[in-house]
């Protein structure tokens, strides 16, 4: 199954992976839809300008990088005349069979980056002293309910964030580990 990214955040525009499907679409995010032949950005009227941008800029970096398993070097604005695009997600009508928002998107968002950042949380991966084969993980509770940053990374240290239902990990490329 395809690649399918929604990006959803006010001032910040988080990137989530979601199922590839019709009824994961919103008139309020921008979605990326990665294939093997091209890369599809849907920009729907009431996404904001932040998640338009990030999309792109997403988009633009998979093309560039062929990452995801994708082979084409430019992306593709999706509108309601891509059969391609909505036949993948299984959409009959294209952009009507989107539910229609019965309330605020920019209230939405703010909700949203609230939520995310009251569950994301930040562990070190520690080696055991005296032990050759065991590694613990050590909050960082001063990292908690914050936004990550860069400047809190270091090249001979393991983290990893837990965004609420993500997890990723960032082994740094002088970190010693014994997992």
């Amino acid at each position: 199954m395809e690649p399918w990214i929604r990006l959803k955040g006010r001032k910040r525009a988080f990137p989530f992976v979601v199922p590839c499907c019709v009824s994961s679409l919103s008139k309020d995010d921008s979605f990326i839809l990665v294939t093997k032949s091209i890369v599809y950005v849907f920009l729907p009227e009431f996404s904001n300008i932040v998640e338009k941008a990030k999309a792109k800029d997403f988009a633009r970096f998979v093309c560039e990088t062929s990452d995801l398993g994708t082979k084409n070097p430019q992306y593709k604005i999706v509108s309601s005349r891509s059969p391609d695009f909505w036949k993948i997600l299984g959409a009959k009508n294209g952009a009507e069979d989107i539910e229609e928002i019965h309330y605020d998107p920019d209230s939405s968002d703010d909700q949203f980056e609230a939520e995310c950042f009251a569950d994301s949380r930040v562990w070190q991966v520690e080696n055991v002293k005296d032990s050759e084969s065991s590694a613990m993980l050590k909050p960082v509770e001063k990292q908690w309910s914050k936004s990550p940053s860069q400047k809190e990374l270091a090249s001979e240290k393991i983290f990893v964030f837990e965004f609420g239902a993500e997890i990723y990990t960032w082994i740094g490329a002088k970190a010693q580990y014994r997992l």
